[in-house]
């Protein structure tokens, strides 16, 4: 698995912002990493009071080849726990209807779900839902069961 992310150095002398780029690679799930600078470069901005300003802007994702790997978890908030600070701002534990998302994760897959309206079930089979009571599922990046059309 590989990050590329960047430090900030601090402004150099004349006051403009410098920054190294970086990439860490880790051969065992994210147990040890190695990482290696990449780049120092500095901006051709110098900061100033507009709170809008933004020097540096870039969204980078890496995709990992032949060697993905998932966070293992027994429930949603241990995986939040893992993920949260990396990908989303909120995570939500409950789904519309209060009840807690369930969590299935291994370091081949995972899967999240609702369980629908009235809180129970377990079925994550491929296809379309017609009511309200069935689960919706997210599995490895993609809705498997999902709602279509009116719901009931």
């Amino acid at each position: 698995m590989g990050l590329l992310y960047t430090v900030s150095n601090g402004p150099n002398g004349l006051g403009f912002p410098t920054f190294t780029e970086f990439f860490a690679l880790s051969t065992d799930q994210g147990q040890t990493w190695t990482q290696t600078a990449l780049h120092t470069w500095t901006s051709s901005e110098l900061p100033n009071a507009n709170v809008s300003q933004q020097i540096m802007g870039d969204f980078v994702q890496l995709k990992a080849v032949d060697n993905t790997f998932y966070p293992t978890a027994a429930s949603l908030p241990a995986m939040k726990a893992v993920i949260d600070p990396v990908f989303f701002d909120v995570m939500p534990l409950n789904d519309g209807w209060a009840h807690a998302f369930q969590c299935d994760s291994l370091l081949s897959s995972y899967t999240i779900y609702s369980q629908g309206k009235d809180g129970s079930g377990t079925n994550c089979a491929a296809g379309a839902t017609s009511t309200f009571v069935e689960e919706i599922c997210l599995v490895n990046g993609r809705f498997q069961r999902y709602p279509d059309g009116p719901q009931r």
